[in-house]
């Protein structure tokens, strides 16, 4: 008996890896391990070292979401009052901070499409403007970054650090996908230990 199931195991491996084509990229497709008390502290050491506003308090909750639709799960953080949240991608070499909402500035997504997934952030930015943000996905990592100011029917904005006029930044906006609320999961407590 023991002896069949020797052969079992290794014929269930093989099948496994010839249906991801030996590829490694498509093996480690799967959500990841929870964070351990050290991916926490890295991510909430790169949220406090941050430019954008953040809270005061430390990140507390985290849950998984999926932004660019390739399997590996993006991290989502916020505090306790919910009022800051800092989203991470991880394409398996460090933690890199997508960005950070807060609750003026509501992060919000767009419909993954050809492999790509947007994290994206707006919200009034005082007086006639509206501040808008967009970052592009793609296999967990961090491609374009799009910031953009709408004062009226102005716009004016920046693609990877380079300035785009009015035309350039509706031609942007125009070619991504619908806009659309985060799915929530369940809020999770940070590991500490």
């Amino acid at each position: 008996m023991k002896i069949l199931l020797i052969p079992a195991a290794i014929l269930s491996a093989a099948l496994l890896l010839a249906a991801c084509g030996g590829n490694p990229d498509k093996q480690g497709k799967q959500a990841p391990q929870t964070p351990s008390a050290e991916d926490f502290e890295t991510m909430q050491g790169l949220y406090e070292e941050s430019d954008e506003d953040h809270g005061r308090g430390p990140l507390t909750e985290w849950q998984y979401v999926d932004l660019d639709g390739d399997g590996v799960n993006e991290i989502r953080l916020r505090n306790t009052d919910g009022e800051y949240e800092a989203f991470f991608a991880h394409s398996g070499e460090a933690f890199e901070l997508i960005g950070v909402a807060t609750s003026r500035f509501k992060a919000y997504t767009r419909e993954p499409q050809d492999g790509k997934g947007w994290w994206c952030k707006g919200g009034p930015a005082g007086g006639p403007s509206y501040y808008t943000e967009i970052i592009t996905l793609q296999n967990s990592r961090i491609t374009d970054r799009y910031y953009q100011m709408q004062v009226y029917d102005d716009f004016e904005g920046s693609l990877n650090g380079e300035d785009l006029d009015d035309a350039a930044c509706r031609a942007y906006m125009d070619a991504l996908p619908e806009s659309k609320e985060l799915e929530a999961g369940a809020w999770q407590l940070l590991k500490t230990e």
